[in-house]
């Protein structure tokens, strides 16, 4: 479980800094910055690992994660001129990350995500295809959160 979020922590990073908006900050003024992306696999990863990070987190890294996310997915928006997976993955990670945001405006109105504390957690999977075996969302909570919290930092 703690090699999945930090392998899905390094892709989205990789990809934000990949995405349209980011560009220009890490390229020189004089390289054309209008290339796109034209794979789908980049865009499966892309969401897997969104699901990944969405599964469980704490309260605490909820606006970083808001902010990485929201433009991360401009490169589902940039496949999905190629690939009508990307379509579909776009709107499906735009409804987590609205999903998330709604999580976070609660706990600024000390509404409660459940039970968790300061862990918030969504039961179930942008992917369906892994079922029971699902190491994310089929996991323990205590030990689910108990890895977050690690990984965290708290």
């Amino acid at each position: 479980m703690e090699q999945a979020i930090l392998n899905a922590s390094s892709f989205v990073s990789m990809m934000r800094s990949l995405a349209a908006p980011n560009r220009h900050h890490r390229l020189p003024p004089n390289v054309a910055i209008d290339y796109l992306f034209s794979t789908p696999f980049s865009g499966y990863a892309l969401m897997l690992s969104i699901d990944v990070l969405t599964a469980a987190g704490t309260v605490s890294n909820l606006p970083d994660l808001i902010e990485a996310l929201t433009s991360t997915a401009s490169c589902l928006e940039e496949l999905a001129s190629f690939w009508a997976s990307a379509r579909t993955q776009h709107k499906v990670v735009l409804h987590r990350i609205k999903r998330v945001t709604e999580i976070a405006m609660q706990e600024e109105q000390g509404v409660r995500n459940g039970a968790f504390g300061r862990f918030w957690k969504i039961p179930e999977s942008l992917e369906a295809a892994f079922g029971n075996e699902d190491a994310m969302y089929k996991a323990d909570e205590h030990l689910l959160f108990e890895v977050v919290g690690g990984l965290a930092g708290q």
